[in-house]
């Protein structure tokens, strides 16, 4: 729910209310003595803004969800990097093995 300029007045305590609240407070009674068609004005430019800000957060989730894969792509990497690894210490366990075996039958 959208606090009105009384609500907002009713929060202004002598250093109680935040910055911001004084702010919004000062903005509300500024945006009081302008014209209509200024305050309309005003308004469009608001929602571009809005709109702006809703289209970034847009883009900076598209980003997190591509790092997410990337992430992914990077973790499996890794994961089939230590998989190989085992495996060729394994398969030169068994030609170690088949060496000294041979070597020491003399062949």
């Amino acid at each position: 729910m959208e606090k009105t300029s009384a609500d907002l007045s009713l929060e202004v305590k002598e250093g109680e209310a935040p910055e911001e609240t004084k702010e919004l407070v000062e903005k509300q009674e500024h945006y009081l003595h302008l014209s209509s068609s200024k305050l309309a004005t005003l308004l469009d430019e608001k929602d571009i803004e809005i709109n702006q800000a809703i289209a970034n957060i847009e883009k900076l989730e598209q980003e997190k969800t591509q790092l997410r894969y990337r992430r992914i792509a990077i973790e499996d990497g890794v994961r089939k990097g230590k998989f190989l690894k085992e495996k060729l210490k394994i398969e030169r366990t068994l030609l170690s093995s088949a060496f000294w075996h041979v070597k020491n039958q003399g062949l």
